[in-house]
Protein backbone atom coordinates (compact mmCIF):
# COMPACT_ATOMS: atom_id res chain seq x y z
CA UNK A 1 0.00 0.00 0.00
CA UNK A 2 2.71 2.56 1.01
CA UNK A 3 5.20 1.34 -2.08
CA UNK A 4 1.08 2.19 -4.28
CA UNK A 5 0.98 5.86 -2.52
CA UNK A 6 5.11 6.67 -3.06
CA UNK A 7 4.98 5.22 -6.89
CA UNK A 8 1.73 7.92 -7.43
CA UNK A 9 3.32 10.62 -5.74
CA UNK A 10 6.44 10.05 -7.69
CA UNK A 11 4.17 10.71 -11.11
CA UNK A 12 2.81 13.37 -9.56
CA UNK A 13 5.91 15.57 -9.17
CA UNK A 14 7.16 13.65 -11.93
CA UNK A 15 3.99 15.34 -13.86
CA UNK A 16 4.37 18.77 -12.03
CA UNK A 17 8.27 19.07 -13.18
CA UNK A 18 7.38 18.76 -16.70
CA UNK A 19 4.89 21.36 -16.38
CA UNK A 20 7.30 23.63 -14.99
CA UNK A 21 9.38 22.87 -18.23
CA UNK A 22 7.22 23.20 -20.54
CA UNK A 23 5.69 26.28 -19.25
CA UNK A 24 8.50 28.79 -20.40
CA UNK A 25 7.58 27.45 -23.86
CA UNK A 26 3.67 27.82 -24.03
CA UNK A 27 3.39 31.64 -24.91
CA UNK A 28 0.48 32.47 -26.70
CA UNK A 29 0.77 34.97 -29.40
CA UNK A 30 -1.10 38.07 -28.12
CA UNK A 31 -1.07 40.25 -31.17
CA UNK A 32 0.69 40.80 -34.54
CA UNK A 33 2.72 44.08 -34.88
CA UNK A 34 3.05 45.22 -38.22
CA UNK A 35 5.14 47.56 -39.51
CA UNK A 36 6.88 49.43 -42.60
CA UNK A 37 10.53 50.98 -42.50
CA UNK A 38 8.95 54.68 -43.05
CA UNK A 39 5.53 55.85 -43.77
CA UNK A 40 5.94 58.34 -46.79
CA UNK A 41 7.56 57.25 -49.51
CA UNK A 42 8.42 58.16 -53.23
CA UNK A 43 5.97 56.67 -55.89
CA UNK A 44 9.09 54.31 -57.37
CA UNK A 45 10.02 53.18 -53.84
CA UNK A 46 9.96 49.99 -52.55
CA UNK A 47 8.24 49.39 -49.22
CA UNK A 48 9.85 46.76 -46.48
CA UNK A 49 6.83 45.09 -44.20
CA UNK A 50 7.63 43.25 -41.59
CA UNK A 51 5.23 41.42 -39.49
CA UNK A 52 5.78 39.40 -36.01
CA UNK A 53 4.35 38.02 -33.69
CA UNK A 54 5.76 36.65 -30.11
CA UNK A 55 4.94 33.23 -30.25
CA UNK A 56 5.54 30.02 -33.29
CA UNK A 57 2.83 30.31 -35.60
CA UNK A 58 1.30 27.12 -37.58
CA UNK A 59 0.57 29.01 -40.99
CA UNK A 60 0.36 32.43 -42.25
CA UNK A 61 -2.51 33.84 -45.14
CA UNK A 62 -0.85 36.89 -46.64
CA UNK A 63 -3.40 39.83 -47.26
CA UNK A 64 -4.67 40.97 -50.22
CA UNK A 65 -2.92 43.40 -51.91
CA UNK A 66 -4.37 47.28 -53.41
CA UNK A 67 -2.36 49.54 -55.30
CA UNK A 68 0.35 47.99 -54.04
CA UNK A 69 2.28 44.71 -55.58
CA UNK A 70 4.57 42.32 -54.33
CA UNK A 71 7.79 42.06 -55.63
CA UNK A 72 9.65 39.50 -53.27
CA UNK A 73 8.88 36.36 -51.23
CA UNK A 74 8.15 36.30 -47.99
CA UNK A 75 10.80 35.46 -45.82
CA UNK A 76 10.46 33.98 -42.17
CA UNK A 77 12.82 34.84 -39.30
CA UNK A 78 13.16 33.55 -36.03
CA UNK A 79 14.54 35.04 -32.56
CA UNK A 80 14.51 33.67 -29.36
CA UNK A 81 13.84 35.66 -26.27
CA UNK A 82 13.39 35.89 -22.73
CA UNK A 83 11.21 37.71 -20.36
CA UNK A 84 11.45 36.94 -16.44
CA UNK A 85 12.85 33.85 -16.95
CA UNK A 86 10.51 32.67 -19.52
CA UNK A 87 12.06 31.57 -23.17
CA UNK A 88 10.00 32.68 -25.80
CA UNK A 89 10.22 32.55 -29.74
CA UNK A 90 9.85 35.81 -31.47
CA UNK A 91 8.55 34.94 -35.61
CA UNK A 92 8.87 37.88 -37.93
CA UNK A 93 7.66 37.65 -41.68
CA UNK A 94 8.96 39.90 -44.46
CA UNK A 95 8.23 40.76 -47.65
CA UNK A 96 8.60 43.70 -50.41
CA UNK A 97 6.19 45.66 -51.86
CA UNK A 98 5.55 48.68 -54.71
CA UNK A 99 3.22 51.34 -55.24
CA UNK A 100 0.84 51.54 -57.83
CA UNK A 101 -0.58 54.34 -56.95
CA UNK A 102 -0.17 57.53 -54.86
CA UNK A 103 -2.06 58.77 -52.03
CA UNK A 104 -2.62 57.27 -48.86
CA UNK A 105 -2.46 53.51 -48.94
CA UNK A 106 -3.60 50.70 -46.50
CA UNK A 107 -1.00 47.72 -45.89
CA UNK A 108 -3.11 45.29 -44.34
CA UNK A 109 -1.97 42.61 -42.02
CA UNK A 110 -1.56 38.88 -42.64
CA UNK A 111 -3.71 36.73 -40.36
CA UNK A 112 -1.72 34.17 -38.41
CA UNK A 113 -2.87 30.82 -37.05
CA UNK A 114 -2.47 29.18 -33.46
CA UNK A 115 -4.04 25.39 -32.79
CA UNK A 116 -6.47 26.84 -35.35
CA UNK A 117 -7.32 30.57 -34.04
CA UNK A 118 -6.63 33.47 -35.76
CA UNK A 119 -5.11 36.53 -35.08
CA UNK A 120 -4.67 39.47 -37.53
CA UNK A 121 -3.07 42.60 -36.36
CA UNK A 122 -3.86 46.37 -37.33
CA UNK A 123 -3.70 47.43 -40.46
CA UNK A 124 -0.79 50.63 -40.99
CA UNK A 125 -1.07 53.49 -43.70
CA UNK A 126 1.51 55.46 -45.36
CA UNK A 127 1.86 58.31 -48.27
CA UNK A 128 2.82 57.63 -51.58
CA UNK A 129 4.00 60.83 -53.34
CA UNK A 130 4.42 61.39 -56.98
CA UNK A 131 5.15 64.71 -57.49
CA UNK A 132 8.91 65.37 -58.45
CA UNK A 133 9.38 69.07 -58.99
CA UNK A 134 9.89 71.26 -56.38
CA UNK A 135 10.60 75.54 -56.60
CA UNK A 136 14.40 74.93 -57.35
CA UNK A 137 13.22 73.35 -60.60
CA UNK A 138 11.69 76.76 -61.53
CA UNK A 139 12.75 79.96 -63.08
CA UNK A 140 10.44 82.76 -63.58
CA UNK A 141 11.39 86.36 -65.08
CA UNK A 142 8.50 87.99 -65.96
CA UNK A 143 6.85 86.17 -68.98
CA UNK A 144 9.91 84.54 -69.21
CA UNK A 145 9.96 80.67 -67.19
CA UNK A 146 12.53 77.65 -67.27
CA UNK A 147 11.22 74.43 -65.83
CA UNK A 148 13.45 71.20 -65.27
CA UNK A 149 11.64 68.11 -65.63
CA UNK A 150 12.77 65.02 -63.96
CA UNK A 151 13.70 62.20 -66.36
CA UNK A 152 10.85 59.67 -67.51
CA UNK A 153 11.33 56.53 -65.55
CA UNK A 154 9.20 53.85 -65.98
CA UNK A 155 7.25 53.59 -62.75
CA UNK A 156 5.85 49.88 -62.56
CA UNK A 157 4.94 46.83 -64.67
CA UNK A 158 1.99 44.69 -63.32
CA UNK A 159 2.28 41.12 -64.36
CA UNK A 160 -0.51 39.13 -62.73
CA UNK A 161 0.21 35.28 -62.34
CA UNK A 162 -3.45 34.60 -62.81
CA UNK A 163 -3.57 36.58 -65.96
CA UNK A 164 -0.48 34.19 -67.54
CA UNK A 165 -1.87 32.08 -70.21
CA UNK A 166 0.14 28.62 -71.32
CA UNK A 167 0.24 28.67 -75.50
CA UNK A 168 2.47 25.50 -75.23
CA UNK A 169 3.73 23.71 -72.55
CA UNK A 170 5.89 20.74 -72.64
CA UNK A 171 7.15 18.88 -69.46
CA UNK A 172 8.68 15.78 -68.84
CA UNK A 173 7.02 12.34 -67.71
CA UNK A 174 8.38 13.16 -63.52
CA UNK A 175 6.71 16.35 -63.11
CA UNK A 176 3.39 17.94 -62.80
CA UNK A 177 2.24 21.54 -64.37
CA UNK A 178 3.68 25.09 -63.40
CA UNK A 179 2.53 25.72 -59.81
CA UNK A 180 1.02 29.10 -59.02
CA UNK A 181 4.65 29.95 -57.38
CA UNK A 182 6.61 29.26 -60.51
CA UNK A 183 4.05 31.36 -62.56
CA UNK A 184 4.84 34.10 -60.33
CA UNK A 185 8.76 33.41 -60.43
CA UNK A 186 8.21 33.43 -64.14
CA UNK A 187 6.28 36.96 -64.01
CA UNK A 188 9.10 38.27 -62.12
CA UNK A 189 11.42 37.16 -64.30
CA UNK A 190 9.40 38.83 -67.53
CA UNK A 191 8.87 42.02 -65.19
CA UNK A 192 13.17 42.65 -65.30
CA UNK A 193 13.15 41.66 -69.01
CA UNK A 194 11.07 43.73 -70.08
CA UNK A 195 13.05 46.67 -67.79
CA UNK A 196 16.18 46.05 -69.40
CA UNK A 197 14.67 45.98 -72.79
CA UNK A 198 13.07 49.55 -72.31
CA UNK A 199 15.19 51.82 -73.27
CA UNK A 200 15.89 50.07 -76.81
CA UNK A 201 12.46 50.52 -77.45
CA UNK A 202 11.94 54.23 -76.79
CA UNK A 203 9.52 54.72 -74.56
CA UNK A 204 11.13 57.30 -72.55
CA UNK A 205 11.97 59.09 -75.12
CA UNK A 206 8.54 59.25 -76.17
CA UNK A 207 7.34 59.76 -73.27
CA UNK A 208 9.65 62.91 -72.35
CA UNK A 209 8.83 64.35 -76.01
CA UNK A 210 5.23 63.92 -74.69
CA UNK A 211 5.55 65.73 -71.63
CA UNK A 212 7.70 68.49 -73.09
CA UNK A 213 4.37 69.33 -75.38
CA UNK A 214 2.11 69.42 -72.64
CA UNK A 215 3.98 71.18 -70.02
CA UNK A 216 5.08 74.08 -73.20
CA UNK A 217 0.98 74.13 -73.92
CA UNK A 218 -0.25 74.67 -70.21
CA UNK A 219 2.57 76.96 -69.47
CA UNK A 220 1.05 78.79 -72.65
CA UNK A 221 -2.42 78.68 -71.80
CA UNK A 222 -0.64 80.44 -68.75
CA UNK A 223 0.61 83.58 -70.64
CA UNK A 224 3.88 82.93 -70.58
CA UNK A 225 5.79 83.92 -74.14
CA UNK A 226 9.48 81.84 -73.65
CA UNK A 227 9.46 78.99 -72.33
CA UNK A 228 12.38 76.54 -71.86
CA UNK A 229 11.97 72.89 -70.75
CA UNK A 230 14.93 70.92 -69.96
CA UNK A 231 15.22 67.54 -68.28
CA UNK A 232 17.25 66.44 -64.81
CA UNK A 233 20.43 63.81 -65.14
CA UNK A 234 19.26 60.71 -65.07
CA UNK A 235 18.55 58.43 -62.09
CA UNK A 236 19.53 55.28 -61.47
CA UNK A 237 16.96 52.88 -63.04
CA UNK A 238 14.97 50.94 -60.59
CA UNK A 239 16.22 47.48 -60.03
Amino acid sequence: MNFKISFKNSIRKAIKVLLILLTPYAFVAQNVNLETDKLIYEFNDEILVQASVDAKFDSVKMSAFENVKSISKAKLSSQSSSIKGQLGIKQTISYRLRPLDSGRIEIKSPTFYFNGKEVIGESIFITITSSKLSENDFSIDGQNITITLPRAQLQYINIKPEDIKTAYEEISFFRTKFTSQEKNELAIQAEKQIKESVPSLGILVTAETNATLFVDNFLKNLGYKNINIHFSTPKKPLP
